[in-house]
């Protein structure tokens, strides 16, 4: 139970949708247009998600005087807060060189939104070929039933004969085989 509890901690410490990451980054793009040095509009966009305790915490460690890029790197580790190491670039970029902060954080927010309208579509398109392979993995059970209602007996037949056996094992391993194929197949292409 101890290892379930830790790993709902760990799963409450990551932005529970990746909408989240585009609201924050909106939310400092809307500080500096308001006039607040990055520091601030980091710290203040992080206070306005109090049920995140990423962007907490990237709010505490700046509040702190914790150099920005430096929090929102360390905050950027996981999958799930990625996009938080594209805004800590542009806070590093935009405060060496001089350039607008607010016009690269625009640009990141677009770039995640288009890649969130990707995945949706990805998954989508995805739907369909998994909801036919679960459908085929389906089609033995309705054989059998379909063998019992013309008075075979299907199921007596594979397990008490050694063809049966064979065909009820070679069966089971296609089986086994296609979804696994279908599901990597899925998987590569939601990955890319």
């Amino acid at each position: 139970m101890g290892a379930s509890a830790e790993g709902n901690r760990t799963d409450r410490s990551l932005p529970e949708r990746p909408a989240t990451m585009v609201q924050f980054v909106d939310a400092v793009v809307a500080e500096l247009d308001a006039g607040a040095p990055p520091a601030s509009a980091v710290q203040a966009a992080g206070t306005s998600f109090p049920d995140e305790p990423v962007l907490a915490r990237v709010a505490r460690h700046v509040s702190l005087g914790t150099d920005v890029a430096a929090a929102l790197r360390e905050a950027g580790r996981t999958p799930a807060t990625g996009a938080l190491l594209r805004v800590a670039a542009c806070v590093q970029v935009t405060t060496s060189t001089g350039a607008g902060l607010a016009n690269a954080l625009r640009r990141v927010a677009d770039g995640l939104r288009d890649e969130q309208a990707l995945s949706r579509e990805v998954t989508s398109q995805l739907a369909a070929p998994r909801a036919t392979a679960r459908l085929l993995a389906g089609l033995p059970v309705v054989v059998w039933v379909m063998g019992y209602g013309l008075g075979a007996d299907p199921v007596g037949v594979l397990l008490t004969t050694p063809y049966g056996w064979g065909c009820l094992t070679v069966g089971l391993a296609l089986e086994l085989l296609g979804l696994r194929w279908v599901n990597q197949l899925a998987r590569g292409v939601a990955g890319t």
